[in-house]
């Protein structure tokens, strides 16, 4: 079009001198081509930098995600080390609070100064596996710990009773109050180990199979958190200031 509407004008003489062309039609092209080229690269510049920052975001949105999957990756390893951990912390603590174990311990020895010192090592291992639990159960945040902390006291506790019992050479059968004790504080802390290893179970599962984000996640564990802490009845204990209170022998 533009070439035609040269080609017309240049046709016609002009009809003041003032009009008359100083350059030819090719020189006219030439420009008009230079000035088309320019508005097309300018063009094609920008629709490049649009695409160019399409290109950018997708990429820094697809280097967010894989951050992200990479960090749930790694809540999902130390979530699966911890339940294992506290499985392990578990099975040892009922072994070592294990009123036949001891019961066994006690009639087999005939040496007294031997069963004391059986005994004694028996109240140091109940001590530790119980340390050892708490921190454990400390460390897995987002769970509610005040009922599995108050049921390992009550067992820590009536074992002590019963470790106390033969280690002060009671020869006859241990009294039904004090096993009875025993046995409650034991069936409770059965029913509330496997709730919250359940529960820790179920988070775990949460997280590996379900859709959720690393925000969710997070919202999650800060939510529970906050709730034991507003909680006017839950007590939360840290390594410094362990529960159950551990007895003195």
């Amino acid at each position: 079009m533009f070439a035609i509407i040269v080609q017309c004008l240049f046709s016609k003489s002009a009809s003041s001198e003032i009009f008359h062309a100083k350059w030819g039609a090719g020189d006219i092209l030439t420009y008009a081509s230079t000035v088309a080229l320019g508005l097309l690269a300018v063009w094609q510049n920008q629709k490049f930098k649009e695409e160019n920052d399409k290109s950018q975001e997708r990429l820094e949105k697809l280097t967010r995600q894989a951050n992200e999957l990479a960090i749930i990756g790694k809540i999902i390893d130390n979530r699966s080390a911890k339940l294992q951990r506290l499985q392990k912390c578990f099975s040892e603590f009922e072994l070592v609070s294990s009123v036949g174990d001891i019961s066994t311990m006690s009639t087999g020895v005939k040496d007294f100064d031997e069963l004391q010192s059986h005994l004694t090592e028996r109240t140091l291992d109940l001590i530790s596996k119980s340390q050892v639990l708490i921190i454990e159960i400390f460390g897995n945040t987002g769970i509610g710990c005040k009922k599995i902390y108050q049921s390992i006291s009550r067992l820590q506790s009536a074992t002590q009773k019963i470790i106390d019992y033969y280690y002060a050479g009671a020869l006859e059968p241990i009294n039904p109050n004090i096993l009875d004790e025993y046995i409650k504080a034991h069936q409770e802390f059965v029913t509330e180990q496997a709730h919250y290893l359940i529960k820790t179970e179920e988070i775990l599962n949460a997280i590996s199979y379900e859709d959720v984000s690393l925000a969710d996640i997070r919202d999650f564990i800060n939510s529970t958190s906050k709730k034991q802490e507003d909680s006017p009845n839950e007590q939360q204990t840290s390594p410094s200031d362990p529960q159950p209170d551990i007895p003195e022998h």
